[in-house]
C-alpha cells in the first residue's frame, strides 16, 4: 500500500508512536526528522502528471475504486482517474460512496453533479447506519489488530477496503493541507511579488519573518483550543509542542510543503491506512500526500502558493472539473457516525483513572467529555485506550 512516502509507488511510510501526550489531547503533532524525507530536486513534471502516474498506477491494479464524497479532493481525482482510464484503454474506476445517516454528510447532489459530468456508468454506494461506531465491530476489530492508531476513525475506510479487495483504492487524503492557503501565504505573496502590497501587509509580512517563538505564537491564535481535561502541566506541554512544531513552518510554500511532508500526523495516519489496508489486500492511494506530487507543486510554485482553493484546483485540473464542484465552499463532516450506541455504553463505565497519561489529564473532566451530547473527538484516543486496558485484564 502506498499513501505518502519517499519510495516509489507500493513503498511503506515510516511509522511514527503515539505518545502520552498525544492521547491526552487527542491531537498528533510535531515533526519526524528531515533525513531521507524530501529527497533531491522536484521531478520536471506538472503537479497534474505526477498526479495522472500514481492514478495509473492503481487503473492498473484492478478492480480500481475512487473513494468518492462529492467534495472537490475526492471528485478531481475521479475526474483523473476517468479521463485516464479512456486515454489509455483501461477498465474504469468505481467510484464507492460511503453514505451515512447523519444530516451533515448528505453530499447527494454534489456528487450527482460530478457523476452526470464525467458520464459515469457504475457507482457503488455503500450504506452506513451504526456500524463504524468508534468501539462497534469495526472498530473494536481494528484496535485489537493493531492497536492504538490515529486518526480515531481510520475503520471508516473498512467497508470500502472490503469492496477493493485485491485491488486498488483511490483516496483524497491530504488535499486540505495541499491545496488550502497555508498560514503565511499571503506574506508569500507579498515577499515573491505575486500580489500588490496593501498597508495592513507589513504587520503580515513582519510576524511572518519574526522570530520562530514569536512567530508560533501569532499564528495559533485562535485556532487552538486546548482540550478542557488537560491539566495544567498536560496544557504547558501542549502548547509547547505547537508551538515548537508551528513555529517550524516556513513562509516560501516549497519549503512549507517540505514542513508538512515531516508532520507526524501525517505519517502516523498515513500508516494506520496502510496498516487496515493490509488486512484488505488493498493498494491504496493518495496521491495528494505523495512525495512526487509535493516536489512537482515546489518545484513550479516556488515560494508562491495559491491564493485560495479554487485557483490552486483550478490551476492543477483545469476544466476536468464543473466550475461549481471547484468553487464549493461547503464540506461534509463525518463525526456524527463515530460516537454510536456501543461508544457511549463504554464511556458510562469507563474509568479515566486506569489511562497511562493520567499525568496529563483530570479524570473526571476527561469523563465528562465522553458523556457530553456532541463528544469532542480529541477524547477519543483516551477512552480507545481504556478499552483495550480492559480487554487487556480480561485476557487469560
Amino acid at each position: 500500500m502506498r499513501a505518502a512516502g519517499a519510495g516509489p509507488v507500493g513503498a511503506s511510510v515510516p511509522d511514527v508512536a503515539l505518545d502520552d501526550l498525544d492521547i491526552a489531547a487527542g491531537m498528533v503533532v510535531g515533526s519526524i526528522p528531515a533525513v531521507g524525507i524530501w529527497p533531491g530536486a522536484g521531478r520536471h513534471e506538472s503537479p497534474l502528471a505526477a498526479i495522472e502516474a500514481i492514478v495509473l498506477a492503481g487503473l492498473r491494479r484492478a478492480p480500481c475504486l475512487i473513494s468518492f464524497s462529492g467534495g472537490r479532493d475526492s471528485s478531481a481525482l475521479l475526474a483523473v482517474a476517468s479521463t485516464l482510464a479512456a486515454r489509455e484503454g483501461l477498465a474504469a474506476p468505481v467510484p464507492i460512496t460511503a453514505r451515512f445517516q447523519a444530516e451533515e454528510t448528505e453530499e447527494t447532489e454534489w456528487q450527482q453533479l460530478v457523476v452526470e459530468h464525467l458520464g459515469i456508468d457504475e457507482w457503488i454506494t455503500v450504506e452506513i447506519g451504526d456500524e463504524l461506531d468508534l468501539l462497534g465491530p469495526s472498530g473494536r476489530g481494528f484496535l485489537l489488530r493493531h492497536g492504538l492508531r490515529y486518526p480515531q476513525n481510520t475503520h471508516f475506510q473498512e467497508p470500502l477496503s472490503r469492496r477493493a479487495a485485491g485491488g486498488t483504492l483511490i483516496s483524497g487524503a491530504g488535499g486540505d493541507e495541499l491545496f488550502e492557503p497555508h498560514r503565511f501565504a499571503r506574506a508569500a505573496a507579498v515577499l515573491g511579488r505575486s500580489v500588490r502590497p496593501r498597508r495592513s501587509d507589513v504587520l503580515v509580512v513582519g510576524a511572518a519573518l519574526s522570530p520562530r517563538p514569536v512567530r508560533a505564537r501569532v499564528h495559533h491564535r485562535g485556532q487552538l483550543t486546548v482540550p478542557e481535561w488537560l491539566t495544567s502541566s498536560g496544557r504547558r506541554a501542549l502548547l509547547r509542542r505547537v508551538h515548537r512544531w508551528l513555529g517550524e513552518d516556513r513562509v516560501r510554500y516549497d519549503a512549507h510543503l517540505e514542513w508538512w511532508r515531516r508532520s507526524r500526523y501525517l505519517n502516523h495516519g498515513q500508516h494506520s491506512f496502510e496498516l487496515l489496508a493490509g488486512d484488505h489486500d488493498v493498494q491504496v492511494l493518495a496521491p495528494f500526500s505523495e512525495d512526487r506530487v509535493l516536489r512537482a507543486l515546489a518545484a513550479e510554485r516556488g515560494g508562491v502558493g495559491f491564493p485560495s482553493r479554487a485557483a490552486a484546483l483550478g490551476h492543477v485540473f483545469g476544466d476536468l472539473l464543473p466550475r461549481a464542484i471547484v468553487e464549493r465552499r461547503s464540506k461534509a463532516t463525518f463525526l456524527s457516525p463515530l460516537v454510536g450506541p456501543e461508544t457511549r455504553a463504554f464511556a458510562r463505565t469507563a474509568d479515566p483513572t486506569s489511562l497511562t497519561v493520567s499525568g496529563w489529564v483530570d479524570p473526571y473532566r476527561l469523563r465528562q467529555a465522553w458523556l457530553q451530547d456532541t463528544v469532542d473527538v480529541r477524547s477519543l484516543p483516551a477512552l480507545q485506550q481504556c478499552w483495550l486496558r480492559e480487554q487487556g485484564s480480561r485476557a487469560p
